[in-house]
């Protein structure tokens, strides 16, 4: 299939997911599936057409793998539609779906990006049977894709880690607006976009620190720690602090996203520009996942940075509340998980180190100023990999690998069982293993602290070692909701920044879970597993059900609260298209789901 015409369809099928899942089809339309063959099919009463779509694949949470072609009938006449722009136009004027023309202009960037990221995985296609014949040269025929990126690891020191990052072509698996990077032309995207894994030189300046706030957790030393293996570098910073007439100690140290450095700043800081102290030299960086999360190449820090680009639905800034908050929340999450002996082994919250934002701006009432300008540093998940270990981003075991063109996930289960081919019962078997050593830590967060994080796959870092879950790392506290009730019982909340992490309702924290645990991760896992064995979900979902079961701790005064909400038959979880088309980023709109934990039957 052509990219054009691939990447068409991706969102095509995307925007058929979000219009069904989140009920946004008049009254006037039904829709209904057929089994043998199997064919979702959207009926217009009054107007009497079909709309018909071969569905590959059909899951929890009303998802669905749609094939082509999609076919419009209508009296006697039959029309396939192939293109974004004719699927568009056909919701707008035959379904009655508003989509703005902005919301247009997103989708079809999306597309257009999608193209790109294509073009990349042909390019990786064509590498990868290079390095399987090297491979091959001197080790035999590889048992899965892993084999060969530990060969390259030793031969050419390979991070299997931040190939992962990279490798994750066709980006959030429901988002309609899954590659939208509005505001970044086509050879931005190739410059700063993951999956093309290029070296980001990230920009230094340095600020007076009376323009700033910054903070931090047990002394952190910026300087030292991103210098201290190099004192010619730190002394070169000081010189230019002292041809301004200060010290080191009058600036703060700022990192800046090139992007960032050459279209916002100088306009929006342009009173201030001058009185920076802009370093003749960078700090080599590659794209995280989160496209503006930044992997330092050769120190062992991740740095997040604001970039005023549309990311799928939201800019992508850093909120002041976010940068306070960070490091000393991520200290405090630590030290809870470390109480609970059961899971303290299992999980780590990548600790944050350090945050700081511009803070000279008096008249800033949606922090504007303070958004755009401000970092944080995290440590890299390195930090916490041991020697034999490898690390993956968990969007990266759903997405294919470029030899065999099969989900990397399936690779760990061959590494699992010593075997070159797998059966269905030994991915039922693997799924086990991984719920069993992943999940616990998120729901003793609820019961315990009222904490839920944000652990979909973009999200989650898994640890492995041949093949078996030792760990998991989860990353970014941006998101994260926490029920003050149940929290300030276990320490003082008024440490932190007021912050919309901060709820006075429980049911909050259980929708986070449910959308970012429940559907985009084990429920993304196991639509991928029953869509390659061609299975039923229902073996996977039972092995969910069980282990969050145990996970729950009877003599715990929540117990029957969370129990019920747990296993409520219906279920709240975020529905992004709606939320887009009505422009909303920081509030909620939700789309009510079948709870996959009670439907088992």
């Amino acid at each position: 299939m052509m990219k054009k015409s691939k990447a068409d369809l991706l969102v095509i099928q995307h925007l058929l997911n979000a219009i069904v899942r989140e009920n946004l089809l008049s009254k006037d339309v039904q829709w209904f599936t057929t089994d043998h063959p199997q064919y979702l099919f959207l009926f217009h009463c009054s107007q009497s057409f079909w709309l018909q779509i071969p569905i590959k694949q059909q899951g929890a949470f009303t998802r669905f793998a749609f094939d082509s072609p999609i076919i419009i009938k209508q009296n006697d006449q039959r029309f396939v539609i192939e293109k974004l722009v004719d699927f568009i136009e056909f919701i707008r004027n035959k379904l009655n779906i508003a989509i703005s023309e902005s919301l247009v202009r997103e989708l079809v960037n999306s597309r257009d990006n999608l193209i790109l990221a294509y073009q990349e995985w042909e390019r990786r296609q064509d590498w990868s049977k290079q390095v399987v014949q090297q491979y091959q040269e001197t080790e035999g025929p590889p048992s899965c894709w892993i084999d060969v990126l530990q060969f390259l690891k030793r031969k050419s020191g390979l991070d299997e880690y931040l190939y992962s990052e990279g490798s994750i072509i066709e980006g959030h698996p429901l988002h309609p607006n899954a590659k939208t990077k509005f505001g970044l032309s086509d050879q931005e995207i190739i410059k700063y976009a993951p999956e093309f894994a290029q070296v980001v030189p990230i920009r230094l300046i340095l600020i007076p620190k009376r323009d700033v706030q910054t903070a931090s957790v047990e002394s952190f030393d910026l300087y030292s720690r991103l210098f201290g293996q190099n004192p010619n570098l730190l002394q070169q910073i000081k010189n230019e602090c002292i041809k301004r007439g200060g010290s080191l100690d009058d600036y703060q140290l700022f990192f800046v996203h090139p992007w960032q450095y050459e279209h916002i700043l100088p306009k929006l800081y342009k009173e201030d520009w001058n009185d920076w102290i802009h370093l003749p030299f960078s700090i080599d960086s590659q794209a995280t996942l989160s496209f503006r999360t930044m992997a330092l190449l050769d120190h062992c820090y991740h740095v997040k940075l604001p970039v005023y680009v549309q990311a799928t639905s939201a800019i992508r800034t850093v909120s002041p509340e976010t940068a306070m908050n960070g490091p000393r929340l991520s200290r405090i999450l630590n030290e809870l998980l470390s109480r609970e002996k059961r899971i303290a082994e299992r999980m780590i919250i990548l600790p944050e180190r350090f945050g700081a934002y511009f803070n000279k701006i008096e008249n800033d009432p949606e922090a504007f100023y303070q958004r755009n300008l401000a970092f944080i540093l995290r440590d890299s998940p390195r930090k916490f990999t041991k020697e034999d270990e490898m690390a993956w981003v968990g969007a990266s075991l759903t997405a294919n690998n470029p030899w065999e063109k099969t989900p990397l996930l399936l690779d760990l289960i061959k590494q699992y069982f010593m075997t070159s081919e797998i059966t269905w019962r030994q991915a039922v078997e693997y799924f086990e293993h991984y719920t069993s050593q992943v999940l616990a830590p998120f729901v003793v967060l609820i019961q315990k602290y009222g904490v839920a994080l944000e652990g979909h796959m973009q999200n989650t870092l898994i640890i492995t070692k041949r093949g078996r879950v030792i760990r998991c790392i989860v990353r970014d506290l941006g998101g994260i909701r926490i029920d003050q009730n149940r929290l300030k019982k276990q320490m003082d909340l008024t440490l932190f920044r007021s912050s919309s992490i901060f709820t006075e309702k429980i049911e909050e924290v259980y929708q986070l879970f449910f959308h970012s645990v429940l559907q985009n991760h084990f429920g993304e896992m196991i639509f991928t597993l029953a869509s390659y064995f061609e299975m039923d979900e229902k073996p996977f979902w039972k092995i969910v059900h069980k282990y969050l079961l145990q996970s729950l701790d009877k003599e715990d005064p929540f117990y029957e609260k969370d129990m019920n909400a747990f296993m409520q038959p219906i279920i709240q979880v975020k529905a992004l298209l709606s939320m887009r088309m009505n422009q909303i980023a920081q509030d909620y709109i939700y789309s009510p789901q079948k709870n996959p934990l009670v439907w088992l039957d």
